[in-house]
């Protein structure tokens, strides 16, 4: 009999330590003649095979992904740029962006134009690689900072960046607070979590009741000179046992790996190219930032739906 080779793709996963979502999710059983192949991408780990700033390689993820070869995809794609930490005023890095300009502030500097850059080339790859994988009938989860009570504030969650996948089915945005799950602070956080429906019970069962942060502080600098939140950016082991959990259950439920031409549950490329499709006048993400695009041109709506980008 086959061995089946069940991929997971863990995006700018970080470097790899005790509690992480890879080991917790190598403890998990696999689906019967399955083998689990966990692949984390991040230049921690690799700084060539793991460079999604490299057209190369993320376009060659894609293409596997629109093949149905990637089963589930978990990741967090940085968020240095869009943290409310830079509105303060503490002595911390500026605002970047804003809700009226998402892709990035006018008057940037040339090395903050470049950290915007970066962080839109790279969320624009974790979007297409979530849709990918949604398409053919797989499991997936975004995670970013919870979007701001401040109305004016940045957040990929608002409409004009990943409103309309959160119109699918299968699709929920959760708002947990990573503190009673193990992190220094509260840090409320979006998950975006396709075909995990188990995922907010299961955080609920691990979260610490009655957890109270101390009165720790996620923002400005600490006595080290070092920002505040650095220490928030990997995730507490809590959160990675109950993302490991959920992803692999969902994983053994589902028939979504490499023999699938669409979505058992009707929500494959055919619905995803319906929600996408973008109404008149719509703006492109990213579209010739700064007068310099994307390394995969503009990202529109319509190319999440299922054409590749330029280059892959």
């Amino acid at each position: 009999m086959r061995t089946r080779v069940v991929i997971v793709l863990s995006l700018f996963s970080g470097r790899r330590r005790a509690g992480d979502i890879q080991e917790f999710f190598g403890k998990e059983p696999a689906p019967d003649g399955a083998v689990w192949a966990f692949v984390a991408l991040d230049v921690a780990v690799d700084p060539v095979a793991g460079d999604l700033l490299d057209v190369t390689v993320a376009g060659a993820w894609l293409a596997r992904a629109r093949g149905g070869l990637v089963g589930g995809l978990v990741g967090g794609p940085p968020c240095e740029t869009w943290t409310r930490a830079r509105g303060w005023d503490d002595g911390g890095p500026r605002p970047l962006r804003s809700l009226e300009h998402s892709w990035g502030l006018p008057g940037l500097r040339p090395r903050e134009l470049e950290q915007v850059r970066a962080g839109n080339a790279l969320l624009a790859v974790a979007l297409l690689l979530f849709w990918a994988v949604v398409a053919r009938g797989g499991a997936a989860l975004l995670e970013h900072p919870a979007e701001p009570p401040e109305v004016h504030g940045p957040s990929i969650w608002r409409p004009d960046v990943v409103g309309r996948l959160r119109r699918l089915p299968v699709v929920q945005l959760l708002t947990v607070d990573q503190g009673p799950l193990g992190a220094a602070s509260r840090k409320p956080t979006g998950l975006l979590a396709a075909r995990l429906p188990g995922l907010a019970g299961r955080l609920a069962a691990l979260a610490e009741p009655g957890w109270t942060s101390g009165g720790y502080v996620a923002h400005g600098r600490g006595e080290d000179g070092r920002f505040r939140t650095a220490a928030l950016k990997e995730y507490p082991p809590r959160l990675c046992k109950g993302v490991a959990g959920e992803l692999a259950q969902a994983l053994r439920g589902r028939r979504c790996q490499g023999d699938v031409s669409d979505a058992e549950d009707g929500v494959g490329e055919a619905a995803l190219g319906a929600v996408a499709a973008p109404p008149a006048g719509d703006a492109a993400m990213g579209d010739d930032f700064a007068g310099k695009p994307l390394p995969f041109g503009a990202i529109r709506w319509d190319r999440l739906a299922g054409r590749a980008p330029a280059g892959a």
